[in-house]
């Protein structure tokens, strides 16, 4: 079992991290939230332990300058994709995630997280409706460029596992199933018209859907 060095934090530019199925172990080092750059993150399948980083929600769309100085600027879109299916995260999940608005893919599967699922997922705007769009780019203008993303991911869906490449765009899904979750299923989940896939299963809801 190894761990994520801290010297990890360095990597300001990095856009995309897969560490999956690498029998990696420990808390995911605080260094990491300098990698606010990152639009796809995927742990799964390692022996991650602690709390899920309330850092991981300042992951937000921006715009950075190419080159400092020179004036063109790149739209970074922030988190599309959270993986962290199959650890040992324990405690709640953090309210912060719900500030990723272009959050596509949600994967907090088969850990130890309890209390109740937070009603602002409701604010997952990337996911209240399908998109059109598989493009790499998506637009210019004279200031600054804003790129798609052009990335895989590897989704569990009743236990069988789906890659997406190039139709990564048009994925939206949630997976909270397998852990300790109280409570009920919040109503404002409801919103998010476009969900391909909502799994909350083997849980412990105490109440109906929204009550």
């Amino acid at each position: 079992m190894g761990c994520i060095p801290s010297s990890m934090g360095s990597l300001f530019w990095l856009g995309s991290l897969h560490l999956r199925n690498n029998h990696l172990s420990g808390d995911i080092p605080l260094s990491m939230k300098n990698c606010s750059n990152l639009e796809v993150l995927d742990l799964s399948e390692n022996g991650f332990s602690g709390s899920i980083p309330a850092w991981v929600g300042n992951f937000i769309g921006k715009f950075i300058e190419i080159f400092p100085g020179v004036g063109d600027k790149t739209y970074t879109p922030g988190l599309m994709v959270l993986v962290l299916h199959s650890n040992k995260f324990n405690g709640s999940i953090p309210l912060e995630l719900c500030h990723l608005h272009s959050l596509q893919i949600l994967d907090l599967g088969n850990n130890n997280l309890s209390e109740t699922i937070p009603i602002c997922f409701g604010n997952f705007s990337s996911m209240t409706k399908p998109s059109n769009s598989t493009s790499p780019f998506l637009s210019h203008n004279d200031h600054y460029f804003v790129w798609g993303l052009t990335d895989t991911a590897t989704v569990v869906m009743k236990g069988l596992e789906y890659e997406y490449r190039n139709n990564l765009g048009l994925v939206a899904g949630i997976d909270l199933s397998s852990n300790k979750s109280s409570g009920g299923i919040p109503e404002e989940l409801t919103c998010l018209h476009g969900l391909i896939s909502l799994n909350l299963s083997k849980e412990r809801f105490l109440r109906r859907l929204g009550t």
